[in-house]
């Protein structure tokens, strides 16, 4: 709000040295100096009326986070959080590396995706789940081949502050290969919003 003020107290100086030097008079620059005043202080009611509804008046990072799975998760649990442990970025905290869950910080358009990766003869089935386990938005899955095989999808989606947004295993023989290693490949399997 002091930024806003300032401004207007230097774009009234200037206006008022502007028609000083055209040869107004000291009713007129009297008369714009008040409504300056005025506007000054409606800008500044609706600053305060803006910061007390919890609209910020300064530009935050949007939330964003993306973590890699550091090992192979040899048999994933239905229907629970697939842990992405290795946290690579969290710009607003919104991923909780302990559940494996994302909640948005505010209300907003996200970019949901993922990347996972199965080693040859193995298979998973991945659900996107909103909230609550039943609630599926999306999914990811190779069946078994026998070759290494990488997918990816994103969703973007309205979230409300406070939504959670996971990846859970559709069925128990699900095989999820991660790394360790400091390397390109440590990618192999991640999830991330933005």
């Amino acid at each position: 709000m002091n930024s806003v003020v300032l401004f207007l107290s230097v774009l009234a100086r200037c206006c008022v040295n502007s028609l000083v030097l055209e040869q107004q008079t000291d009713q007129d620059v009297l008369q714009l100096l008040v409504k300056l005043e005025a506007k000054v202080t409606t800008l500044e009611d609706k600053i305060r009326v803006l910061e007390e509804s919890g609209i910020s008046t300064k530009k935050e990072p949007s939330p964003a986070f993306m973590a890699t799975l550091s090992h192979r998760v040899e048999t994933c649990a239905t229907d629970q959080p697939l842990i992405f442990d290795n946290v690579r970025l969290n710009i607003g905290s919104g991923y909780d590396q302990r559940h494996g869950l994302f909640r948005a910080p505010r209300n907003g358009t996200y970019q949901i995706s993922a990347t996972l990766t199965a080693t040859p003869n193995t298979q998973y089935h991945v659900a996107f789940v909103k909230n609550m386990a039943s609630n599926h938005v999306g999914y990811l899955f190779v069946d078994n081949i026998s070759i290494w095989l990488e997918r990816s999808t994103s969703l973007v989606m309205h979230l409300n502050a406070g939504d959670d947004i996971w990846l859970s295993c559709i069925y128990g023989n699900s095989a999820i290969h991660g790394y360790q290693t400091g390397k390109a490949n440590d990618y192999d399997s991640h999830f991330q919003v933005l």
